[in-house]
């Protein structure tokens, strides 16, 4: 029997292992709220200095870049968040332990029970991550525009109608 209690002991103290993921993610996000808030300089920076750097993006107008650049901070702000969820949601369910119908939470949409329902969370993020990367790929390229460039949006689309189904059937 006290075979078996320090077995169970030693299995619950690998839950703390996910402090790693918990740790790191959280600095990751931290990370990407700065670039995210960098970008968002920069952007200003541009449309007001009307300073286009030399190179790829040279035919662009200055109010063109600075659109550019915020659609990237806002790419920057999503996986930060799409982080932060992560981290919190890792936190949660290996470290906080809390009864499922606690009242301890201030936000219902981050009440998250196990990993099945943090994926479906971070699947719908990350949707909004492609098309976003999406969006700023067309801006950067639509004078070449081709039928490949549907490719990426086809597929953001088939993601979401998987994740329409794969929620019915939770």
């Amino acid at each position: 029997m006290q075979k078996i209690d320090s077995l169970v002991s030693k299995v619950l103290l690998l839950r703390y292992i996910s402090l790693i993921a918990i740790v790191f993610s959280f600095v990751g996000s931290g990370f990407m709220f700065f670039m995210g808030a960098s970008k968002t300089i920069k952007a200003i920076n541009v449309y007001l200095t009307g300073q286009i750097e030399t190179g790829v993006h040279q035919h662009l107008s200055s109010s063109s870049l600075a659109i550019i650049n915020l659609i990237e901070s806002l790419d920057a702000f999503l996986f930060a968040l799409v982080l932060l969820i992560f981290s919190y949601g890792i936190f949660q369910i290996f470290i906080l332990r809390r009864p499922i119908g606690s009242s301890e939470h201030q936000l219902e949409w981050l009440n998250i029970h196990n990993i099945s329902q943090l994926k479906m969370m971070l699947i719908e993020v990350i949707i909004v991550i492609l098309f976003v990367f999406f969006l700023k790929y067309t801006l950067l390229h639509f004078a070449e525009a081709s039928w490949e460039m549907l490719v990426l949006p086809i597929s953001i689309l088939l993601l979401s109608i998987s994740l329409y189904i794969l929620k019915k059937e939770l």
